[in-house]
């Protein structure tokens, strides 16, 4: 009487099937996300995830009454159990690499945005203060030829500004001087070199007001949050040699300033 031929193991075969479907039909899964209730999208990922732990679940059943009743399918038991560790490490490996290139790009955007000189420098909010007094005359419209003025100051004259009309400089260089001026920050930019300027600098971008006038306006962005938008007021001295930057929203310091 010929021997009788031993059965395949349904519960291995069912578990390494499992294992091996599951990162496919969760890859196909994200390609009709947006036709899917978000609800019901989450609780298909949820039993796609989990169908690997199921599938090495069934396999060690299934191996260990495979052996205990001569049934064929160790292999697939085995490589049932094997693929979800192999996973876990993957993902494991890919979620650590995530991380990693978050922390890098997070740590080089804030290296990026400290060396503009309108980094941290809080924007403009609310109504000015000391509305009485008049600056428009001082504000720079948004159509200014930034070329056109004859009167380009050297680098020694921009020494010699600053040094009259700030408290205390804090960082100067061949294009613009940073200081206080009654404890508010101020810029001020060489004004044949403010196109330059805006070119070096990292965040601020040329912008304009609904009245007309421009401004420098800059965000802050982080790639765990959102960006926060800031907007500097520009003025420029009477001698159009001067771009004045400043967050300082009150109109009577302005006004001493020049």
């Amino acid at each position: 009487m010929a021997e009788q031929k031993a059965k395949l193991s349904k519960l291995c075969l069912t578990g390494f099937i499992l294992d091996v479907l599951s990162p496919f039909a969760l890859a196909l899964s994200t390609c009709f996300f947006w036709r899917l209730d978000n609800a019901v999208y989450f609780t298909i990922l949820v039993v796609l995830a989990c169908m690997p732990f199921i599938g090495m679940i069934l396999s060690i059943i299934g191996l260990v009454t495979a052996r205990k009743k001569g049934r064929k399918g160790k292999g697939l038991g085995i490589a049932g159990i094997v693929l979800p560790a192999v996973y876990a490490v993957v993902v494991v490996i890919i979620f650590a690499s995530m991380v990693f290139m978050i922390k890098g790009a997070e740590k080089a955007g804030k290296e990026r945005a400290q060396s503009s000189d309108v980094y941290c420098l809080d924007g403009i909010t609310g109504l000015p203060e000391n509305t009485q007094y008049n600056v428009s005359r001082y504000r720079v419209p948004y159509d200014y030829d930034f070329d056109s003025p004859d009167a380009f100051a050297s680098e020694a004259e921009l020494s010699s500004y600053a040094e009259s009309k700030l408290d205390e400089i804090t960082d100067i260089n061949s294009i613009r001087a940073k200081g206080t001026y009654q404890e508010y920050v101020f810029i001020i930019i060489r004004i044949d070199r403010f196109n330059q300027w805006v070119a070096d600098d990292h965040l601020a971008t040329f912008d304009h007001t609904n009245d007309g006038y421009g401004v420098i306006s800059y965000k802050q962005t982080s790639i765990t949050s959102s960006a926060a938008s800031h907007r500097l007021n520009m003025y420029k001295d009477p001698l159009d040699r001067f771009i004045i930057l400043t967050n300082c929203n009150d109109n009577k310091v302005i006004t001493d300033f020049f």
